[in-house]
């Protein structure tokens, strides 16, 4: 942002597949200050049909905007940009949806694409962290961003159009994943991972990682495995240890995880999958978490240069 820039308000609304987020930061002299984080768990990937996003889908989308929106002018802050990313990116109908969502909430929504994600995820990740070489995993409810990053830059980077939720939706019958149903699963993960094959031949030792799955991963260490709070850095392994509770079924062990993320309980074992399955191909010793990302990357790319503040 220029020199004797003026304090502004900004607010990004993350138009997800598992959850619609909106974010508010205050922004001046260069610095980004987050001031409100929201979330409505929408599910937008239940309401795909052969590809297509419902009617039903559509007005979900628009009225939890619209009740943010709503929210934001209350406060008198009019600076709001809108983006999708999966949820509106893989659907067939992805014109129509986007027409019918800003016809109802009047303002403008922006469907960015799957590469765009995982190097907005890497910006606004980078922004608060000091670390200069990994591999950065975001987990989204229907896509994961990965970013292989070395001195700082990036070196590579892809989106696999899976997630926690649009695997969940594709494999489980119940609540809870059977055996067959996680083996099934894992497989599925497993061949859709085939196509990164520019995954390093030398062991990456961070992962850093964004998103709901890793909160929950967080979460789980510090109260499942008693790691103190002040640990940034979690060893890789939790997530092995985690991925033999589920294969053994042990309902007790189970229980305390959905207990310690209940909001996640249809998705945590999808999206712990596929992080275990992304720390070993790269073969990641310690995890370390990010509250930042996209909508993060987005403003500082996608608004803030717009508009001359940075």
């Amino acid at each position: 942002m220029g020199k004797g820039q003026d304090s502004m308000i900004y607010a990004v609304v993350d138009v997800g597949s598992n959850s619609i987020r909106m974010s508010v930061y205050q922004c001046t002299e260069g610095s980004i200050s987050p001031m409100i984080d929201k979330k409505e768990t929408v599910g937008l990937a239940g309401y795909i049909e052969n590809g297509v996003l419902t009617e039903e889908g559509m007005y979900r989308a628009a009225d939890t905007i619209g009740s943010f929106i709503e929210v934001l002018h209350k406060f008198g802050i009019q600076n709001i940009s809108v983006f999708a990313t999966a949820s509106l990116r893989n659907a067939v109908n992805q014109e129509e949806a986007v027409r019918f969502i800003e016809g109802r909430t009047g303002l403008p929504v922006e469907v960015i694409s799957g590469d765009e994600e995982a190097r907005l995820d890497f910006i606004g990740a980078t922004q608060f962290l000091s670390i200069q070489d990994g591999v950065l995993v975001d987990i989204g409810g229907g896509s994961t961003e990965v970013v292989l990053f070395s001195g700082g830059h990036i070196s590579n980077l892809t989106s696999i159009p899976m997630g926690s939720l649009n695997m969940y939706t594709k494999y489980a019958s119940g609540v809870m994943l059977n055996n067959d149903e996680r083996k099934q699963m894992r497989q599925g993960i497993l061949d859709n991972l085939s196509t990164l094959y520019w995954a390093p031949t030398e062991p990456v030792e961070t992962l850093v990682g964004v998103g709901g799955t890793a909160r929950a991963f967080e979460k789980i260490c510090h109260e499942l495995y008693k790691v103190p709070r002040d640990v940034r850095r979690l060893d890789a392994g939790y997530l092995g240890m985690l991925a033999k509770v589920f294969k053994k079924g042990d309902v007790d062990l189970c229980r305390k995880i959905y207990k310690i993320a209940p909001e996640r309980m249809l998705t945590i074992q999808p999206g712990l999958t596929i992080l275990n399955e992304l720390a070993k191909r790269f073969g990641v010793s310690q995890v370390v978490v990010s509250r930042y990302g996209v909508r993060e990357g987005y403003l500082i790319e996608r608004v803030l240069k717009n508009r001359g503040d940075n």
